[in-house]
């Protein structure tokens, strides 16, 4: 690392941070904490955040190179925000005033990094200083097959249409989000469809996975008595398809009607009360457990005990799939821009979408491959945990952060 990178200090902006949470929460405070093994750090972040974030701190007696501030507007630009409601309006709104806050408090920086909410529809104002910029990690997802989203209803399916035109608003039609891209130095790219949808220079986007874990978890040793456990582990929404992953361990335990077998659900969500009832109807109806929202210690439990992941999701990321993998899981997803760009061969089988009902099939003949063929099954396991090692920790973002850091600022004193 270059002496004179610890020297600088980089300023930024995160919009969701949270040191005890996992998804976007997590993504906000590993970036700065990995930016802050190379570079001074001046976070800024919303008001709420700040309990969590200073536990954290006095806990651990600091965070060397991190400093954290908090902003929020005014009450009046807020009151209407109850949790997710209008979440997406006041994320704008509070990247618009940031430039404000930062030049009313005069904080001194070299560069300035606008972590996001993980999402490329929503432009970063910090163009306004004459800076180097940086933009991302940031990623979303594509319009939800038909066939999968309107298995949920057809308001779903319009519904998801609808935020697929506000994607297509920002990226199109807003003139700051062009300006974002246009000013930003680099774009970190959450997955290959970044750069299809936000286009420009290539040279702009740097790969940058969102999903990671701080370390890979020790192995362990299996009965081999134990139920052969499918696991998976999604919000119970239209984006995941869990819906799909029933279909296909009810076809599957069909064709191996002795098997000693479950399919384990965990997570929670508005669709639980309709997957519940798809399952109940099922002839592996008592195969198939949903355990909801749990903590984390039985989540790794959930893991530890499994010995398949499942993911049926069309989401652009995922980070219960690295969790998986990062416990030996061999992984069985579709080959999408999200999880399929997360699994390889080396880890997992892939499948193409050709339709709801090929999936099914193929889902089902990947989960018999698997159940039947042991050494298939821990090669993909040890490939797992390999490919987790090699692509997937915290401290490969924080290497990827300093190269990018380096460049920028390099040319910047040429």
């Amino acid at each position: 690392m270059s002496n004179d990178l610890k020297q600088k200090t980089a300023l930024l902006t995160a919009y969701d941070v949270d040191p005890y949470r996992g998804g976007e929460s997590a993504v906000g405070w590993n970036v700065a904490r990995q930016a802050s093994t190379s570079i001074k750090v001046l976070l800024i972040t919303r008001v709420n955040n700040s309990k969590n974030i200073d536990r954290y701190i006095a806990a651990n007696g600091g965070i060397e190179n991190l400093t954290v501030k908090y902003f929020d507007l005014p009450y009046l630009f807020r009151f209407w925000k109850k949790g997710p409601r209008g979440a997406s309006l006041y994320f704008y709104l509070w990247q618009m005033f940031i430039p404000f806050h930062i030049k009313l408090n005069k904080y001194n920086f070299d560069l300035l990094h606008s972590v996001n909410f993980v999402a490329d529809s929503f432009p970063h104002f910090l163009w306004w200083f004459k800076k180097p910029v940086i933009w991302g990690p940031i990623s979303h997802h594509e319009k939800i097959p038909k066939q999968y989203v309107t298995k949920y209803g057809r308001m779903v399916y319009v519904k998801d249409r609808l935020i697929w035109l506000v994607k297509l608003f920002f990226w199109r039609l807003d003139p700051f989000h062009y300006l974002a891209k246009w000013k930003s130095s680099k774009i970190l790219s959450g997955n290959s469809s970044v750069f299809k949808r936000l286009k420009g220079s290539s040279l702009k986007y740097v790969p940058f996975s969102s999903s990671a874990v701080s370390s890979v978890p020790v192995s362990f040793l299996k009965s081999e008595n134990q139920t052969f456990s499918f696991l998976v582990v999604a919000r119970l929404v239209p984006l995941k398809s869990v819906d799909l992953a029933i279909e296909a361990f009810e076809d599957f335990f069909k064709k191996n009607i002795n098997a000693n077998v479950e399919l384990n659900i965990v997570g929670s969500g508005p669709f639980e009360k309709k997957l519940k009832e798809l399952a109940r109807n099922k002839a592996c109806a008592a195969l198939v457990k949903f355990h909801g929202h749990v903590n984390w210690d039985r989540l790794q439990a959930q893991y530890q005990n499994a010995a398949v992941s499942i993911c049926t999701s069309h989401e652009g990321g995922g980070m219960s799939v690295v969790e998986s993998l990062s416990y030996g899981l061999p992984t069985i997803c579709f080959d999408n821009y999200g999880p399929g760009e997360t699994v390889d061969t080396s880890c997992g089988i892939l499948i193409h979408d050709d339709g709801y009902s090929n999936s099914v099939i193929q889902f089902s003949k990947a989960m018999t491959i698997l159940f039947n063929d042991p050494y298939l099954c821990q090669t993909l396991s040890q490939g797992a945990k390999t490919r987790v090692e090699n692509h997937f920790l915290w401290s490969h973002r924080g290497q990827e952060l300093q190269e990018v850091y380096s460049s920028i600022l390099d040319g910047c004193d040429k």
